[in-house]
């Protein structure tokens, strides 16, 4: 019984370190409104500079192998997300 149960829990974080495997790869368009994906640096310097950072990033994620590559995708997701969210709702203020 007890090497059931040791072997359910390793089985179970196989399982969650493969649901962190098929997280694709972060796509700037996904982060950004349309009109301001390929925004240059004298047409809108915040959206270049996302740009920029998000390309160095997505550069030393793909460096990396397996979860780690998996995690670092799933964190930059969770980050441009969260830089989207608190763009939109400064920009709904200043209006």
């Amino acid at each position: 019984m007890r090497k059931f149960v040791i072997m359910s829990f390793i089985l179970m974080g196989i399982a969650e370190l493969s649901a962190f495997a098929d997280i694709p790869e972060p796509r700037w368009t996904n982060f950004c409104p349309s009109q301001y994906c390929s925004a240059t640096q004298s047409e809108d310097a915040y959206w270049y500079g996302r740009r920029v950072r998000f390309e160095k990033q997505l550069s030393n994620c793909n460096k990396l192998e397996g979860t780690q590559k998996a995690l670092c995708y799933d964190e930059m997701n969770a980050d441009e997300m969260k830089k989207t969210q608190v763009w939109e709702i400064r920009t709904k203020q200043n209006r």
